[in-house]
């Protein structure tokens, strides 16, 4: 059961950061059925909280709020949780700020809170393993939606950034961020440099199929030849 955890956990933050929530849903709702009836509590590594963790995005994208929502509330006690297991619970924290992200909820509160207990496992964008990684993407497109928002600064956003180039370089991660430097460059009308950041994050999208980046990338171009 615990290979087949780390798997399924794996393959779901892979389909996620990629754009693919929906194939990440469909994968777990069958790891899902393998495991109900194994379930001990909800925090136990085999049971099936920790699955729907990573099927929190797809269920926010597809509409399903009901599920979402029972979820979260069977979620909470988890911040209040021994650190025993570090990557469950930064796993937790990364699809909690994806759903905040996906929402648009930005209650500086919230965010505050979910950024505090993931400081508490004292794990630095280094030394976060590849399965917990998309916590600094996630924090990075929150900070970029409450930027735009005028909630937070710019070098706040900067520094999410900052954070997501330290971790272990995959060529997904990297394609975010890559996209959201650009942005930043955008908001700084720096545009030239933002051009050649988006041109990076293409590449990157386009080679390791990365429709989530793509997808900006496009829409981003069909803004520029709007404006012109």
């Amino acid at each position: 059961p615990r290979e087949l955890h780390l798997v399924c956990s794996t393959l779901a933050c892979n389909l996620l950061l990629r754009g693919y929530a929906r194939d990440a849903e469909r994968a777990l709702s069958v790891m899902l059925e393998r495991i109900d009836h194994d379930v001990k509590n909800e925090f136990d590594w085999s049971g099936r909280l920790a699955f729907e963790w990573y099927v929190l995005p797809g269920y926010v994208l597809t509409g399903q709020t009901s599920r979402t929502q029972e979820t979260l509330a069977r979620s909470k006690a988890i911040l209040s949780s021994s650190d025993d297991e570090k990557w469950q619970i930064a796993q937790y924290l990364g699809n909690l700020l994806f759903y905040y992200y996906l929402t648009g909820e930005t209650s500086t509160q919230a965010i505050s809170d979910a950024i505090s207990r993931f400081k508490e496992l004292k794990m630095p964008p280094a030394a976060t393993h590849l399965e917990a990684c998309h916590y600094w993407v996630a924090k990075a497109y929150v900070r970029w939606l409450q930027c735009q928002r005028q909630e937070i600064s710019r070098d706040i956003f900067n520094q999410a950034l900052n954070e997501l180039q330290e971790v272990p370089r995959h060529p997904t991660l990297m394609a975010h961020y890559y996209f959201l430097k650009a942005q930043l460059f955008q908001m700084k009308n720096k545009i030239q440099k933002a051009e050649d950041f988006y041109r990076q994050a293409q590449v990157l999208a386009e080679a390791h199929d990365c429709p989530w980046v793509s997808y900006f990338i496009l829409k981003h171009k069909l803004s520029s030849v709007n404006a012109k």
